[in-house]
């Protein structure tokens, strides 16, 4: 039997908030980091429980990591940035390229689902104003 792992860990450059790491804000820097509103327990069940991994994925047999880069923008929704695939891969050899172009588009449309459809953040905060943050977090899916 084949089992999904997924997992996602917010990776950064400078300052942290629990396990959230600060990518670059519309200021130098951020007083108040945003938050997930259960916190990163939170946030975690809730990529968990939303996340649909495609049945094209499945089939492909496609895993690996992609990179999401999202904004928690100043009113506390979230905008995947972008995606970058390239640890991502085909396990099963001989996979058609339509389904394998199929796998990838429908992975990428149901993480940015899932990053979109989050309930709103805490927003962060610099100088007494709402700043817009970017996080980039890798996202790990592999069959066992």
């Amino acid at each position: 039997m084949k089992y999904i792992i997924l997992s996602f860990l917010i990776l950064a450059s400078s300052e942290i908030f629990g396990q959230f790491k600060i990518m670059q804000t519309d200021s130098s820097a951020v007083e108040v980091l945003p938050e997930f509103p259960d916190g990163i327990k939170g946030y975690y069940k809730y990529i968990n429980k939303n996340f649909h991994y495609p049945k094209s994925a499945l089939k492909a047999t496609y895993m690996g990591q992609t990179i999401v880069k999202f904004i928690v923008e100043k009113d506390g929704t979230v905008k995947v940035d972008s995606l970058n695939n390239s640890k991502m891969f085909f396990q099963r050899k001989n996979v058609k390229e339509e389904l394998k172009n199929t796998a990838i588009k429908e992975i990428e449309i149901e993480i940015i689902r899932v990053f979109e459809s989050m309930p709103k953040w805490k927003p962060g905060i610099q100088n007494g104003k709402n700043v817009r943050v970017f996080f980039t977090t890798p996202y790990n899916m592999y069959f066992e």
